[in-house]
């Protein structure tokens, strides 16, 4: 159950991390530095293989995949946490769009956190369930 769990929150943080990407790359938000669409299509297939080869690995029960996509979480925090950062710098929009959208960052950000604390839990348990098995052998 807690698998699905922080598989279902991984995909939601991609989801949320494309819609930022989208959104950072229209010419409304008035960037000094434009991102063509072959970049926006570019970091979009980069992220999307960044997260679902580590989803996989979790979907066939290997401890790596939650390492891996834990990497990637922190990855693409650091990245959110950079869009926040342009809003506030070099978006010329009004302050009401960049409101929205650095509100955008933040619930995605939330998201994020919210997987690592989910990925913790399970940690946890598979290490008592692990420790659990090695102690009946002990006896």
């Amino acid at each position: 159950m807690k698998r699905k769990k922080t598989l279902t929150w991984a995909l939601i943080s991609l989801v949320l991390f494309w819609i930022v990407n989208v959104i950072m790359t229209l010419p409304v938000m008035r960037l000094t530095v434009r991102v063509s669409v072959n970049g926006l299509i570019r970091t979009s297939a980069i992220a999307a293989i960044m997260y679902l080869i580590p989803m996989i690995l979790v979907a066939f029960r290997s401890r790596l995949g939650y390492y891996l996509l834990a990497a990637v979480q922190v990855i693409y925090t650091i990245g959110l946490i950079a869009a926040i950062i342009a809003m506030i710098t070099i978006s010329h929009t009004g302050w009401p769009l960049k409101i929205a959208v650095i509100v955008l960052v933040i619930v995605a950000i939330m998201v994020n956190v919210y997987w690592f604390t989910i990925a913790y839990q399970v940690r946890k348990a598979t290490t008592k369930e692990r420790v659990a098995h090695y102690m009946k052998f002990r006896k």
